[in-house]
């Protein structure tokens, strides 16, 4: 009997992803994102609409964040503020 050696084969497990717009993502619910919020962020309400869609912060995970694109010239959202109180897991510090 011959011997040709000995064959190793490895697999990686494959999760299913997916990528989308903040635009597409409007009306949609997610239960897990990775949410881009750096110095591209260009339109108006943006991370709001993309931090609104995942169902829990245990979800979330946020890429290159810059406070600068977030923040306009009023002092806060009062929608955003309402939505983030009323996701589960969420604390509010007021300053």
């Amino acid at each position: 009997m011959r011997s040709y050696g000995t064959a190793e084969r490895r697999m990686l497990p494959v999760i299913l992803s997916w990528a989308v717009t903040a635009h597409k993502l409007q009306g949609s619910t997610v239960d897990h994102a990775v949410v881009y919020l750096g110095p591209r962020l260009f339109a108006k309400g943006q991370a709001y609409v993309t931090l609104s869609r995942v169902k829990s912060l245990q979800g979330l995970r946020i890429e290159q964040l810059d406070c600068s694109k977030l923040m306009g010239r009023t002092p806060c959202n009062i929608d955003a503020l309402e939505e983030m109180e009323r996701m589960p897991g969420t604390e509010i510090i007021k300053i």
